[in-house]
């Protein structure tokens, strides 16, 4: 780069004194370039000629010399066209041109002092254009992100998939839509599971995934982003135990289940993270209970149906449907703990519970 910059004061003085004619090429630019490529070469090739008793500094110190030289040439050509292009340029006034006279008349120390007066201004501006462009954007996708929307309710759900996908590519950081598309996919993932096509609702749950992953790479600490990625987990731990995959299933719902309890933890009263919680130690002994693993169904089952009764005390609302759910698991947990007795003579077989 030293090279580079002693060229751009001889280029800038040129470009200065051929504007009224218009009369700049890159062919003039590009051999003031070039000559000062060539000039910074020869200047390092005779500090590193000069190395004497250590031939093998020397030898580096030559080929470093050389390999800059190839480097920087390679670059000529299109900074030459750069210069040209910013010599034509129709703002007279410009940063980029006022930095190159301070550069060509007070040296580069000056001029990236100058630099660093105008760099947080400059990316100030920047930042302000790109928010507005993408509430513009936004404000134009939103009736096209709602239309998405009715097209699902509607059961047209290849017109819903295509434009979801055309929302979020010309949006790829809102929010509102990324989380409109994983709620549609994990949708279109259960009817899939419903419907049999596991390798559909393998895709619509991955897919699924990668919106909350986005979600969370915007907004890492927003509970629910948390909560959606908990939810992904346990979609698909449920298609692994459909395949016969328990220890895929068991990694997805152990991870789900980590991210409801500190969900649960840091906001005690909120009554949906203490049922989705009690959902993953569900999910758990069901796995335990196809793998006839009594004790960890007895773990798993118990830790659930402790919450269900404590939102069942708080007076929390638990749907006919639940309860007799529930009533059904406190029926097998109580043969998984006979099972599970010290002294019983034969465990219980896997029932594969519901």
């Amino acid at each position: 780069m030293p090279s580079l910059v002693s060229g751009v004061v001889t280029i800038v003085a040129y470009i200065e004194y051929k504007r009224a004619d218009d009369a700049i090429t890159t062919s003039h630019i590009r051999a003031q370039l070039q000559a000062s490529v060539d000039a910074t070469y020869r200047r390092q090739k005779a500090a590193a000629e000069a190395i004497v008793g250590d031939w093998a500094a020397r030898e580096r110190k030559l080929q470093a010399a050389a390999a800059q030289r190839a480097a920087q040439s390679e670059r000529i050509n299109a900074l030459a066209e750069e210069f040209r292009r910013i010599a034509r340029g129709p703002d007279a006034d410009s940063v980029a041109k006022r930095l190159a006279r301070i550069l060509e008349e007070e040296g580069p120390t000056a001029a990236l002092d100058y630099i660093e007066t105008q760099r947080g201004r400059i990316i100030e501006r920047i930042q302000a254009r790109r928010a507005a462009n993408r509430e513009r954007d936004r404000a134009e996708l939103e009736p096209l992100l709602a239309s998405a929307g009715l097209y699902a309710t509607e059961g047209a759900a290849q017109q819903a998939r295509g434009l979801y996908a055309q929302v979020v590519e010309l949006a790829p950081h809102w929010t509102d839509a990324l989380d409109a598309h994983r709620w549609f996919l994990i949708d279109q993932g259960d009817l899939a599971v419903i419907r049999g096509s596991l390798n559909a609702a393998e895709r619509d749950f991955a897919l699924a995934r990668r919106r909350v992953d986005a979600l969370i790479a915007l907004q890492p600490e927003e509970p629910r982003w948390q909560h959606n990625l908990g939810l992904c987990l346990e979609r698909t731990g449920d298609l692994k135990v459909t395949r016969g995959d328990l220890d895929g299933a068991q990694q997805d719902f152990e991870r789900s289940l980590g991210i409801r309890e500190r969900l649960a933890a840091a906001e005690p009263g909120n009554a949906g993270w203490q049922r989705d919680l009690a959902v993953s130690y569900y999910k758990l002994g069901r796995v335990a209970d196809a793998r006839g693993d009594e004790q960890a169904l007895v773990s798993h089952w118990r830790a659930m149906l402790a919450i269900f009764d404590a939102l069942d005390q708080a007076g929390l609302h638990i749907s006919p449907s639940d309860r007799a759910g529930l009533q059904a698991i406190r029926v097998r947990l109580d043969r998984a703990v006979s099972a599970a007795a010290p002294g019983h003579d034969a465990p219980a077989a896997a029932s594969g519970g519901n």
